[in-house]
């Protein structure tokens, strides 16, 4: 046995209970004196408690428990074990730390810990009794800093719940309580029914607020107010129900209501709400990716560098655009516009006015612009050897997986910048050639369209590449069907068990052994590859076999010929420097296509990892289902690995898993400046009625005519339900709708621009497509008969 002083309650031996009150008065609050008894109950020690006894004031005592499973982060053992109040005299005070020691074994205790286990994986069985003076309260009650009940800390309020008197019957539940929400800021609305002061409660306020900073957590918190008014505080424990799961958990605060936001290009690399974990490691690495791009070429001041690039709103992604205006007041030869179409496709009407610094630092960041973007090939370079070299190590255990992710996430982050660097070059070429079109009096639109047919036909695009091969795939399979070599409906079953006696099997095979690791929403660790799961691809392979084959696009270098009609037509406009612009703009293209693919390819290994992890976490215990895995964040995950605090961090993941769908639901304009509406807004409906009915504009994306009924496709169960000739209309597309694009007649999306997934494969396959068309997957219906002119942009609504 040993004792020590109530404020050096430190060691975990001396129990939860201790420990936050010797926190509580490390934070500079008032608790009442008293010291902790360690190691169990020796009668002939005595005497060493009666001394200490000796040090606290005259007056009762309260003989409490502190034991190692009490009042921790994973569960709280309230009520488990006996207090004693009101204790007088030397060997009443010995028999209460005795009783109290006992109670550790009393039943009450033991079926707790039957229920929740020993320690909760945080704490031990030690016991430790804590004696103090006891406090006659006048008013007394619980604080608790964070709603219990819905887990709002940002903006919402601290619970307070009061009695007069002690505070016993109350946390016992015999006496009802008066409660109060007290607002985070500001003055309190009531007075607690006049048990407490306007100051009174403004005091407890300040008070477990400052506690809940100093322990680094929402807090459970009893308290009472004596007789000349002063709080003493008696117990300071987290809120072990709590979960704090909302959908605006990761939510970004923005800085001000000016602040403006896009969910343009990153609404394409990932769309639609997220899961924790890939906001951590994917959204982490694009920002980290382009906040190298920036310092690279001088885009940010020293001020803007701790903001970030990649902002969260209900788990979708969206690019501070405030923080990227800053390169145009830093780097000659950029401007509003270029970044606006390169990102949405259009002009915004309302841009913020960016001021220049000075032209010799504006000349000097455009020289380092131009050697980042000529550094492609070497980027380039270093991407393929990352592939070629960069692995994740196998491991045994779940610490050992955890470690060797978190070993090859610099890499990661590495190979993300470089494909941003081959990105830029791609973004700075199409932005050279909207100026050189600018010179021709063409109006934004037919600017778009001219730039959409000197960029298709382009050869050796890799995700154009899909198509192509889905075709060959899906003309076997029609052979074979015709030949008699195919009976039945089992296409899945056929293609895996003629692998080497039928050419549509072997086609099959070496499509997955090239392009297995993509999916649609391919940045997302929790989605499944096509490898792991073909089933769409077959799906999506009988339908292309049925409808026959399609036209095909015109022939590669007829962009040659798009160049000297365009400067036929326009005299200003010089041949050379045209030529010599689109074709370094079309190697771009399809250079960033495959840059893409290899990101990809190390997003796989990461996800592949990830689920290993997540098997072996299920296999120790320590996680009920693989797929919770990516509901955590990897600081959390590290906490789970380590068995500590396990509890809550399953609770809250479980919580966000049932909460993505309603994230998912949510509709965010292009862009918007501060929060996003709690309320989805209208579209913006950049529409006019004709005699051929509604025109809707949109950004041209893929030059062509097409009519035909729309199918509104959300989701692959959607895409499902497309036919032959039908007009494809989504959010986005990325490379995981591509198959669909050899059934769809056409395309009509919300996000993209002239140089987007979308738009690269679309032209490359003779697709026509209209992008950027704000809430078309709400203004558009299934059914609805449309032509669509991706040259122009324009979108006619033939019958409502």
């Amino acid at each position: 046995m040993r004792i020590v002083e109530l404020h050096k309650a430190g060691d975990r031996a001396c129990g939860g209970k201790a420990r936050g009150l010797a926190r509580l008065l490390q934070a500079g609050l008032a608790v009442p004196p008293g010291f902790v008894v360690l190691g169990g109950w020796e009668r002939n020690r005595g005497g060493e408690i009666l001394k200490m006894r000796r040090r606290l004031p005259a007056g009762p005592l309260a003989v409490r428990s502190s034991a190692g499973d009490e009042d921790g982060e994973s569960s709280s053992a309230a009520g488990q074990f006996d207090t004693f109040l009101g204790i007088d005299g030397d060997e009443g005070l010995l028999r209460a730390v005795e009783r109290c020691f006992a109670s550790r074994g009393g039943e009450r205790a033991l079926a707790y810990r039957r229920r929740f286990g020993p320690g909760g994986r945080e704490g031990s069985g030690d016991m430790a009794v804590i004696v103090q003076s006891q406090v006659q309260g006048r008013v007394s009650g619980v604080l608790f800093t964070v709603d219990p009940v819905t887990g709002r800390a940002e903006g919402g309020a601290l619970v307070v719940e009061a009695c007069a008197g002690a505070g016993e019957d109350l946390v016992a539940g015999r006496v009802p309580a008066t409660r109060i929400e007290l607002p985070r800021e500001g003055s309190p609305a009531a007075a607690a029914d006049g048990l407490l002061e306007e100051d009174t409660l403004l005091a407890l306020r300040e008070q477990a607020l400052a506690a809940e900073r100093a322990l680094g957590h929402p807090l459970d918190l009893e308290w009472t107010v004596d007789d000349r008014g002063r709080i003493h505080w008696l117990q300071a424990r987290p809120i072990t129900t709590l979960v704090t799961a909302t959908c605006d958990e990761f939510d970004y605060r923005p800085r001000s209501p000016e602040q403006l936001f896009t969910r343009a290009n990153v609404g394409e690399m990932l769309p639609g709400a997220a899961t924790p974990l890939t906001i951590d490691i994917f959204g982490g690495a694009i920002d980290f990716a382009m906040r190298r791009l920036y310092l690279s070429v001088g885009g940010l001041s020293a001020a803007d560098r701790e903001e970030p690039f990649i902002c969260t709103f209900s788990n979708h992604l969206f690019f501070n655009l405030s923080l990227m205006y800053k390169i145009i007041g830093r780097v000659a030869g950029t401007s509003p516009e270029s970044l606006e179409v390169s990102l949405l496709g259009r002009r915004l009407q309302d841009a913020p006015q960016v001021a220049g610094k000075s032209l010799p630092l504006r000349l000097f960041n455009l020289a380092r612009y131009v050697l980042y973007v000529s550094g492609h090939g070497r980027a380039t370079r270093r991407l393929e050897r990352l592939r070629d070299n960069a692995f994740i190590a196998a491991a045994s255990g779940p610490a050992e997986r955890l470690a060797a992710i978190e070993d090859f996430l610099p890499r990661y982050r590495q190979a993300t910048a470089l494909h941003m660097q081959v990105s830029a070059r791609s973004g700075a070429l199409n932005s050279a050639l909207r100026q050189v079109l600018a010179r021709t009096g063409l109006d934004a639109s037919a600017q778009l369209e001219a730039l959409g047919r000197l960029l298709s036909g382009i050869e050796g695009v890799e995700s154009a590449g899909i198509v192509e091969a889905l075709e060959r795939i899906a003309a076997e399979v029609r052979r074979a069907r015709e030949e008699g070599r195919l009976g039945g409906d089992d296409l899945s079953g056929w293609l895996r068990e003629q692998r080497g006696r039928e050419p549509a099997a072997d086609l099959f095979a070496e499509f997955l052994e090239r392009h297995g690791h993509r999916c649609v929403r391919e940045a997302e660790l929790r989605t499944r590859e096509w490898r792991d799961d073909p089933a769409e691809l077959v799906h999506t392979i009988a339908g292309i076999s049925r409808r026959g084959e399609r036209p095909r696009p015109a022939a590669a270098g007829s962009w040659r010929d798009n160049v000297a009609e365009l400067c036929a037509r326009h005299p200003r406009l010089s041949r050379r420097l045209l030529l010599y612009l689109v074709e370094r703009a079309r190697r771009a293209v399809a250079g960033r296509e495959y840059s893409k693919s290899l990101l990809m390819l190390m997003t796989s290994r990461l996800r592949a990892a990830c689920r290993g992890l997540a098997s072996g976490l299920v296999a120790e215990g320590l996680l009920p289902d693989a797929d919770l895995l990516f509901f955590f964040t990897r600081d959390e995950i590290a906490r789970l690995v380590a068995g500590r605090r396990t509890a809550p961090l399953l609770a809250r993941a479980r919580a966000r898993r049932r909460l993505l769908g309603e994230q998912e639901q949510r509709v965010f304009p292009d862009f918007f400046r501060g929060p996003p509406p709690r309320q989805p807004a209208r579209a913006e409906r950049r529409e006019q009625q004709t005699p051929a009915g509604r025109v809707l504009t949109g950004v041209p994306a893929s030059p062509g005519v097409a009519a035909g009924p729309v199918r509104l496709v959300r989701s692959q169960a959607d895409a499902r339900r497309l036919r032959a000739g039908e007009i494809m209309c989504a959010r986005f597309t990325d490379v995981g709708w591509t198959p669909y694009y050899g059934i769809a007649g056409g395309l009509i999306t919300e996000i993209g621009s002239s140089l987007s997934h979308g738009a690269v494969v679309a032209r490359e396959y003779g697709l026509p497509l209209v992008t950027g068309l704000e809430g078309a997957t709400e203004i558009l219906r299934d059914g609805d008969r449309v032509e669509l002119d991706g040259g122009s942009g324009r979108v006619v609504v033939l019958d409502d």
